[in-house]
């Protein structure tokens, strides 16, 4: 054990776990994806979400931030596993998924949300569809919930990105998108592009969220050429 503690310090990785291999952390890919903690017992105790797997986990142990959880982390990790996602929104929708389905303990302690957040929908006077993030309540129900306000906007931005939607009908920018010009929105916001054309994409977005709880085949970019992307 001494042995190995001073390799990894020789080798610049003084920050992995005690008892997890130097190895197995340089087979990390670079990319983007989810990715798994598991400990002696082969358990799954953490699930995460990165656009490069290898740096993220190397943020897992350094920082500030909850330092006893991090330390308990640290010292039960022994194992990693990975699925590539090929894009971000990919990696939020399938984390969402997982850390629903296995809701592992460090998941849980990390999070410990008082109250869920959730993404809503809904059409304005001018005929645009909408979005906003607020709290859960028990008579609306969101097309996706998230334990933190945070968690919520960031798969938002990421789905305005990816269908080219307006981040001031998306509650995110009080001003017109053309007054810090944001190339990104096509003018739904002061009415240079018609409801009809906006929501079509809007549509398209929910959609893939509300697919993604149901065994349904998700059109999502590849990672490779030929490659077809499937979530069930």
């Amino acid at each position: 054990m001494l042995f190995f503690s001073s390799l990894k310090r020789n080798t610049g990785e003084a920050f992995l776990p005690p008892h997890f291999p130097l190895a197995k952390f340089q087979q990390i890919p670079e990319s983007c994806g989810v990715y798994y903690m598991l400990n002696s017992k082969g358990k799954v105790i953490y699930v995460g979400k990165a656009l490069n797997i290898r740096e993220r986990f190397k943020g897992h142990f350094s920082g500030q931030v909850l330092p006893q959880l991090k330390q308990q982390l640290k010292t039960e990790v022994v194992d990693l596993q990975w699925q590539l996602t090929g894009s971000e929104f990919m990696a939020l929708l399938f984390e969402t998924l997982e850390i629903k389905r296995l809701w592992p303990m460090y998941n849980s302690a990390m999070k410990m949300p008082k109250t869920l957040w959730g993404l809503f929908h809904y059409q304005d006077g001018s005929g645009y569809y909408r979005f906003q993030v607020a709290k859960v309540t028990k008579n609306i129900r969101p097309l996706e919930s998230f334990f933190s306000a945070e968690e919520a906007n960031q798969f938002l931005k990421t789905g305005i990105e990816t269908y080219q939607l307006c981040q001031k009908l998306s509650g995110l920018r009080k001003v017109t998108c053309a007054q810090i010009q944001d190339q990104t929105c096509l003018g739904a916001c002061k009415s240079a592009e018609t409801p009809e054309s906006y929501n079509a994409r809007v549509e398209e977005f929910i959609s893939l969220i509300k697919k993604s709880k149901r065994d349904l085949m998700l059109n999502l970019r590849q990672r490779s050429r030929g490659e077809r992307v499937l979530l069930f």
